[in-house]
């Protein structure tokens, strides 16, 4: 990955859509293995993104789906509440790296909860929120020029220089990047990777 810096796409429902992200130079693909949310996919989805070259992470929404679906996916995604023991069960079950999202909603101490994942064995960290990040960013920007801390939540080609701008090398977008949902936009989706490596080196 370029110089520890980051840009992964999630929701990856089709193959079509996974090529064109690894032909743009997205670093990593999440696919969501939860079939309750629209833009899912699937464990073969992910055998086949891993066959053409692609980086994936295994999207699990419940401690039991992690169970459940063991996959070739290079990070197993941890979205759901989960405790620093299940990051080191799941790390030594699967021996696959764990992507750990924070939940923030300006109540956290996120200091304190990225230390926690960190520690526990969390390669990497997403701090989200839902209904959009980036007004929080001024609350967390202490934990920004930490390469293996990202940020999600409706982070689009609009403001994805004000993230850069606060320092975080990386960075999640899925809803953002879509057409409808589950297929992706690809101009949009090349709009938003040159985006975000132009800011970067800018800042």
């Amino acid at each position: 990955m370029r110089n520890e810096e980051i840009v992964k796409i999630c929701g990856i429902a089709n193959l079509g859509d996974a090529s064109a992200a690894i032909d743009m130079g997205y670093d990593i693909l999440g696919v969501i293995l939860d079939t309750k949310v629209i833009r899912h996919g699937t464990v073969k989805l992910i055998e086949e993104i891993e066959n053409i070259g692609g980086t994936t992470a295994a999207v699990h929404t419940s401690y039991e789906s992690v169970k459940q679906n063991p996959s070739q996916a290079d990070y197993i995604q941890l979205h759901f509440s989960h405790s620093p023991e299940q990051i080191r069960e799941i790390k030594d079950q699967f021996g696959k790296k764990i992507i750990s999202v924070v939940s923030y909603t300006g109540k956290e101490k996120i200091d304190f909860a990225i230390y926690e994942k960190i520690t526990a064995g969390a390669d990497l960290v997403l701090i989200e929120n839902r209904q959009g990040i980036v007004k929080y960013l001024p609350e967390i920007v202490s934990v920004s020029e930490n390469p293996r801390v990202g940020v999600a939540g409706k982070i689009g080609t609009s403001n994805v220089s004000e993230v850069r701008g606060r320092g975080f090398r990386f960075i999640d977008a899925s809803s953002s990047l879509e057409i409808s949902p589950g297929k992706k936009d690809h101009s949009v989706m090349k709009e938003f990777i040159e985006a975000a490596r132009c800011s970067h080196a800018t800042v």
